[in-house]
């Protein structure tokens, strides 16, 4: 697809720092309530200003998403790497070593070569998406990261959201590379606050250049995730969920697990 307006962010900062920002007069009467009036915070969970601060230091009181990963997904039922004992390998097993075992080191199976998948996860909030529904599609994405980890594969794990009106715009950016360790407050944030799209976002786009606000804001296309696909996001695949309960979002699992089995 080709966007009018493109976005590609090298950091979730970037969103942040341009949410700082005094707004430019063609958005000054922006409908991004929770920037402008305390009232909007009902719809946002928090103030614009407490939103940078969560985005910037932490979600002290994020869901565990490896918890309700664990409802989607048992950890159990993840595939990983088969091993065995041998006398030289990755790794030492301290109870037989100290055994003086002379099979103490443990070596993969059939260890695959290094290989790195990506991932886009869509964001976008619409009015009547509940908090639950953020935090189990949020618990999606770990439970997909932590199989595919545990089964040696690395992760790039990016946030995608699209706007479409007169013009069409995508806004993307980074929240895990392939070399990073998953960071589920980061995660937690970005996918499952209400703030982190509804005014965070939003807050980005009222400082976009004027020829992208007046085209793309006047309607209800802010914030469409479902129109995007993975050759047009870059990535390997696509994750749209906005499960409303913990069985569709173990569905939701197993459609890109089954995807992502298919093809490697």
């Amino acid at each position: 697809m080709n966007w009018t307006h493109e976005f590609r962010l090298s950091s979730p900062l970037e969103i942040t720092a341009a949410s700082r920002l005094e707004l430019p007069e063609y958005s000054a009467n922006s409908r991004n309530r929770a920037r402008i009036t305390p009232n909007g915070a009902t719809w946002t969970g928090c103030t614009h200003e407490e939103a940078i601060e969560l985005a910037e230091t932490g979600w002290r009181d994020a869901p565990d998403l490896g918890l309700i990963a664990e409802t989607i997904a048992p950890a159990e039922t993840r595939t990983a790497h088969q091993m065995q004992h041998a006398v030289a390998g990755a790794f030492v097993d301290v109870a037989r070593y100290l055994e003086g075992h002379p099979e103490c080191m443990l070596e993969f199976l059939d260890e695959p070569a290094p290989r790195v998948i990506s991932i886009a996860v869509g964001i976008g909030a619409s009015a009547n998406t509940s908090t639950r529904s953020m935090e189990l599609a949020g618990a999606v994405a770990v439970a997909v990261i932590d199989t595919l980890t545990a089964a040696g594969i690395n992760v790039e794990l990016s946030a995608f959201v699209t706007s479409t009106d007169r013009d069409s715009s995508l806004t993307t950016f980074p929240l895990k590379r392939a070399h990073e360790p998953i960071d589920q407050n980061q995660i937690a944030f970005w996918l499952c606050h209400p703030a982190a799209f509804r005014s965070l976002i939003f807050g980005f786009w009222d400082t976009c250049p004027k020829d992208f606000y007046e085209g793309t804001s006047q309607n209800h296309g802010r914030g469409r995730i479902d129109d995007s696909t993975a050759e047009a996001l870059g990535v390997d695949y696509v994750l749209i969920s906005r499960p409303r309960h913990e069985e569709a979002a173990a569905a939701s699992y197993s459609r890109i697990m089954d995807q992502i089995k298919a093809a490697i």
